[in-house]
């Protein structure tokens, strides 16, 4: 987070403490409402905050840092069509917040639009040269287009001006060890934990190099430094157990997890883990028995149903699965992982054509959770089957109101527009899916066809040849042009 942002953030609480004194009303409810979101923020607990920043958003839809901290909370959950939503709505609300600028690039990069990324890093730093981040962007965008020699000055130039800043580091080992440059990524990473000791992702990555090269006694090590200064994350346990599992260690890495059961009986990761770990070695009547043991004694938890009921779906009938997912929901008959067990069961009905019935199940957890997109999706998947495309826009349209970017969901958006002969909603749909990302082919070659059953020749070949220009050899446009061309012939 940038110091001018956090700047700002200072400046709300002095505001939001002067509203206190003065006035109060609704603007002193909003900055209540993300200063409480910000502190949760800060603390890890993302969940928390994204309440507290929609909260804000209730009360004043044109917040635009409101959005940008919604933005910053789904890109550290990996919801990255909701993240690069919330920042569209920032910078649509302020051009001139940069940071929302940044997460959005930074969202492109996480989603692989190399091209788009880099546009905004570009456009950032044509105001400053010298934003970091945004130099950092740019970096990063290079690396991914495999120009290194371009890169890497940019972030030696970045390190030399802040040592302690982490980001500039992890993509030039992330490079090296993509090169297999095993000793510059090594002294790489080092360099940095001299002066970030306790940064877990930096001694992950540098486990991995020592894993690569060989140095498994350097790897072990790293992980039982990780466990040392973090004696309460299981997670690195898990990760050490994991490790012994690759380098021919079973039985030390059992040891390590049903040591992690017998001192946390109550906790279901540990269980997962120690069934995952049969599951890679395919002792499958092990883990079945540790998944098993687990519905017994954590009879509420919702994990080990759904790994279990996963497995079956793939070696018995599908009925078995539903089996295991109705018998925690006769255990757990409300809360979000009820709505979860219920869904997958309606996903498994919609895969085995038991239309129907999935879709009174899809109506369930509407009814309980009206935001739940993946429901949404579905039961616009079943209209669609069932062609009743006016309700399948409905549900698509709910599904990009929470996802804005989400483009498989545009593109079953516009196709159920076609199908329900409205050719101009679908031509726009298509129109916005490209500005959004003009290397989406399907969409290209939609808009060619209405425009060609439209008699709009010359549209339809402007759109095939924006395809030929990225793919010379694409038959399937070129095969379309020549059609057409025999088309025009008297």
């Amino acid at each position: 987070m940038s110091i001018k942002f956090r700047i700002f953030i200072g400046i709300c609480l002095i505001i939001s403490s002067l509203m206190l004194i003065c006035c109060g009303g609704s603007e002193e409810k909003k900055m209540k409402y993300f200063n409480k979101g910000m502190a949760f923020y800060e603390k890890g607990e993302h969940a928390k905050a994204l309440v507290e920043f929609k909260y804000a958003l209730v009360i004043d839809r044109k917040f635009a840092e409101g959005y940008y901290m919604i933005g910053m909370v789904e890109l550290r959950r990996k919801e990255w069509a909701r993240a690069s939503g919330a920042f569209f709505k920032a910078v649509e609300l302020n051009p001139d917040l940069v940071d929302a600028e940044i997460g959005l690039g930074n969202t492109f990069l996480m989603t692989e639009e190399w091209a788009r990324a880099k546009e905004k890093a570009e456009l950032i730093l044509s105001k400053n040269p010298e934003h970091q981040d945004a130099l950092l962007l740019k970096a990063a965008c290079l690396m991914a287009d495999q120009k290194e020699q371009e890169a890497e000055p940019i972030l030696k130039s970045l390190i030399q001006k802040n040592p302690k800043k982490a980001e500039p580091y992890l993509i030039l080992a992330r490079s090296m060890l993509k090169r297999e440059e095993m000793d510059g990524a090594n002294n790489i990473l080092r360099d940095l934990l001299v002066h970030d000791e306790k940064n877990q992702t930096v001694r992950l990555l540098l486990t991995e190099v020592l894993e690569k090269n060989n140095d498994l006694t350097g790897a072990e090590n790293e992980y039982k430094q990780l466990i040392r200064q973090n004696p309460e994350n299981y997670e690195f346990k898990i990760l050490l157990a994991n490790f012994y599992g690759r380098t021919g260690k079973a039985r030390e890495a059992e040891k390590i997890l049903r040591g992690m059961i017998a001192a946390s009986p109550e906790k279901e990761a540990n269980r997962l883990a120690l069934a995952g770990f049969y599951a890679e070695k395919r002792q499958n009547r092990e883990m079945i028995e540790v998944l098993k043991d687990t519905m017994k004694d954590l009879p509420e938890k919702y994990g080990s149903y759904e790994m279990l009921a996963e497995y079956y779906l793939e070696r018995k009938p599908f009925d078995v699965a539903i089996e295991v997912l109705d018998q925690f929901m006769k255990q757990v008959q409300n809360g979000p992982f009820n709505l979860k067990a219920k869904l997958f069961k309606a996903t498994i009905l919609f895969e085995k054509k038991k239309y129907g019935w999935a879709l009174s199940i899809v109506q369930e957890v509407l009814a309980k959770n009206p935001g739940d997109v993946k429901a949404h999706v579905l039961k616009g998947d079943i209209m669609m089957i069932r062609q009743d495309y006016v309700s399948a826009t409905a549900e698509y349209r709910a599904v990009l109101y929470e996802e804005p970017q989400n483009i498989p969901i545009a593109l079953s958006l516009a196709r159920a527009h076609l199908l329900n002969n409205e050719p101009q909603l679908a031509e726009q749909t298509y129109k916005n899916i490209l500005n959004q990302d003009p290397e989406v082919l399907q969409a290209r070659f939609a808009l060619a066809d209405i425009y060609r059953r439209s008699g709009k020749i010359n549209l339809a070949t402007g759109q095939l040849e924006k395809v030929l220009e990225k793919d010379p050899d694409n038959i399937k446009a070129l095969s379309a042009l020549g059609d057409m061309a025999l088309e025009k012939e008297p």
